[in-house]
């Protein structure tokens, strides 16, 4: 078993003093779940470190800061405001938008995705594209201009 991931140091060749210093800013690490490049990069500066429990404390600082810069919003990320103005651009292609069509249910599976967090810019374009080129049938034009119409009481 070894003692760090990525560096091959056998326990021996250091002092027992050094191996519980060591031990102990690896435990203090472990709640940050590194992996990869980020975990070996973290054990080697503890590993040379003079103090490596300080270091191990500065890293976890480090890392605490970036998880809440990651957790601020974007300018790039998508908010409801876009749904409703794709919701503004499908009611002027179809006249009227009602539950039962197609992009309605498209605009409310990307209207809970939005609420959820989970939607991405790529993913919004994406479903946003698709929902602008679903057509409609010329009998279903007909009758929703008559139902819009109606709605709006402009009756002839």
């Amino acid at each position: 078993m070894r003692w760090f991931r990525t560096i091959d140091v056998p326990r021996h060749e250091l002092a027992p003093r050094r191996q519980r210093t060591l031990t102990a800013a690896l435990d203090i690490i472990k709640p940050l779940k590194l992996r990869g490049k980020k975990l070996q990069e973290a054990e080697e500066r503890i590993f040379n470190a003079k103090q490596p429990k300080a270091e191990a404390k500065r890293l976890v600082k480090y890392h605490e800061r970036e998880k809440s810069k990651r957790n601020t919003p974007l300018e790039t990320e998508v908010d409801l405001s876009d749904a409703q103005e794709l919701r503004v651009k499908l009611i002027r292609k179809l006249g009227c938008l009602y539950r039962s069509d197609p992009q309605a249910m498209l605009l409310g599976k990307i209207e809970l995705k939005i609420a959820d967090g989970t939607m991405t810019k790529a993913s919004f374009q994406k479903l946003t594209a698709a929902a602008l080129k679903m057509e409609i049938r010329d009998v279903d034009r007909k009758q929703r201009k008559s139902e819009a119409k109606w709605i709006r009481g402009d009756l002839e």
